[in-house]
């Protein structure tokens, strides 16, 4: 049932989202054919709308989880709540949605700037030829410190703490919305939500900030350093935290929820 409620969460959103991702890769192709680096105003029109296009597919990514969540929570959660999946299910389904998305607007992003950055590049090759010598040093510098290798690296160590900080970070946004929607809140919730949100997290992170470590630690030449306990700690302590906030979720939808 688990993967019937994601499918039904993707189809009910991703009218939202691609026609964005579409958005991006076009702007970026257009931009990428348009742009003369010679043209210094051009420059300039193209980056301003380019990174107000990014923080607006973060906007509305965002918009279309908290959308998603709170559908739970409207005359509609009443043909959810019932359906033959467990609350468990239910919760879990909005969490890996939401990291669903999160991670295809990121990978947007990745892919659009690829594009432009590869297109641009080949459109104007000639340009580089001014600076080949310095290009040539950089190439040989990043192949000495297997920089590939690094990143690739790096990224398999950042997944498990990416995958359990979106557990985290969603948990955490299903116990604002289901606060605010059980008897507790009568008025204002809204504002109570963000409220609880903003403290449950300030206190989470704090205590984090001052019992942990920093995990990922860089040195000169590119070389990186992991602190593997603080690696673990942290992702036990994350862990810990979003279990405890959906669990303190599925106890207030159970007990206290109040739906619209």
């Amino acid at each position: 049932m688990l993967i019937k409620l994601i499918k039904h969460d993707l189809i009910a959103s991703y009218r939202d989202l691609l026609p964005m991702y579409a958005g991006l890769i076009l702007f970026a192709i257009v931009g990428a054919i348009s742009l003369n680096p010679e043209v210094e105003w051009l420059i300039f029109v193209f980056i301003v709308p380019f990174f107000g296009l990014l923080i607006a597919s973060a906007v509305i990514s965002v918009q279309t989880i908290i959308r998603l969540i709170n559908r739970l929570y409207t005359h509609e959660g009443y043909l959810s709540h019932v359906l033959p999946a467990s609350d468990i299910e239910l919760f879990l389904a909005k969490i890996i949605t939401a990291g669903i998305w999160t991670t295809t607007t990121f990978l947007s992003y990745v892919i659009s700037l690829s594009i432009f950055v590869g297109l641009w590049s080949f459109l104007h090759q000639d340009y580089f030829v001014l600076y080949q010598t310095e290009i040539k040093q950089v190439l040989a510098y990043l192949q000495e410190q297997n920089a590939l290798v690094l990143f690739a690296r790096m990224v398999l160590i950042s997944l498990p703490q990416y995958l359990v900080n979106i557990f985290y970070g969603m948990s955490l946004v299903l116990v604002a919305f289901s606060f605010v929607n059980t008897s507790y809140v009568k008025a204002n919730k809204v504002f109570i939500g963000l409220m609880v949100y903003i403290l449950i997290n300030f206190v989470i992170e704090n205590l984090n900030s001052n019992l942990l470590q920093d995990w990922f630690v860089t040195v000169d030449r590119m070389q990186v350093n992991i602190n593997w306990m603080m690696y673990g700690l942290d992702f036990v302590y994350y862990l810990v935290a979003g279990l405890g906030l959906f669990s303190l979720t599925l106890w207030l939808n159970r007990n206290k929820l109040e739906l619209n």
